[in-house]
């Protein structure tokens, strides 16, 4: 769960120039590449990475053993309109809000040719595809840990079963997207509204009862790990794209390509 990209290593792909459109077959290489960094992050992880590793599990450890079942009975006994309303405006930032949110970026940089709005575009959907899509779904089903409705304890775990509460799917997408969004910007009132909204995500999932604190803990971690991890990979590889050889007279040089949008 850290959120550190897989150290120095460079393939033999990892100097291909990035890929503009979205729909291309390229495009898919680039998100099969980051795939293949993410999962292997740890390999390069250095301790530094390790300890935030560590300190990030046994925070969810922590949650689920000591706190899940508190927070559960204080967001269930404050449970009223006020939380329901506030829930219902932010639960879909955890659901299809952040493709739609991504796409907006990617179609707004595209239009202008503002390339860092079309980047957020571009890691934005290859990170929430690792994020939302493989990792939290095999985790769901390897933990197969009961939702709290079901009044079963915090700790009743059924791997392989169907149960599917740790970690949170929400949190994951929210926090992807606010992990993406965030590493490219380095305002801080983006910052602050983007985690904003994914914490309120947090919270709708717990008011809702469908969600246990470590759920979406974990569910946040996750997203920011894998979201940092990506921007952090494609931004070396577009740096790494940026210079690449030219002829100078009898003898050859470098030239250096620098994107001003």
């Amino acid at each position: 769960m850290s959120g550190q990209a897989a150290g120095d290593s460079v393939g033999p792909t990892d100097t291909e120039p990035s890929v503009e459109f979205i729909l291309s077959l390229g495009y898919a290489k680039n998100i099969g590449r980051d795939l293949i960094h993410t999962v292997r992050a740890p390999v390069f992880w250095t301790g530094k990475d390790w300890t935030a590793f560590t300190v990030r599990t046994l925070a969810v450890a922590g949650t689920m053993t000591f706190l899940d079942r508190p927070v559960k009975d204080l967001s269930q006994n404050v449970r009223g309109d006020f939380t329901n309303h506030v829930a219902d405006r932010f639960d879909r930032f955890g659901l299809n809000y952040p493709s739609w949110v991504f796409g907006g970026f990617y179609l707004g940089g595209w239009v202008t040719g503002n390339s860092t709005a079309k980047e957020v575009g571009l890691d934005g959907f290859a990170a929430m595809l690792i994020s939302s899509n493989i990792i939290t779904p095999f985790l769901k089903r390897a933990f197969g840990r009961l939702r709290p409705y079901r009044n079963a304890g915090t700790l009743n775990l059924k791997p392989f079963t169907g149960h599917d509460s740790f970690p949170s799917g929400h949190a994951t997408r929210a926090f992807t997207m606010a992990s993406v969004i965030a590493s490219h910007y380095d305002q801080w009132w983006i910052k602050w509204t983007v985690y904003g909204i994914a914490g309120l995500v947090a919270f709708s999932r717990v008011n809702y009862n469908v969600h246990w604190a470590s759920d979406v803990l974990a569910g946040a971690f996750i997203g920011i790990a894998v979201g940092q991890t990506v921007v952090k990979i494609n931004h070396r590889v577009r740096m790494a794209a940026s210079v690449y050889p030219s002829p100078e007279g009898a003898g050859a040089g470098l030239s250096l390509g620098i994107p001003f949008n």
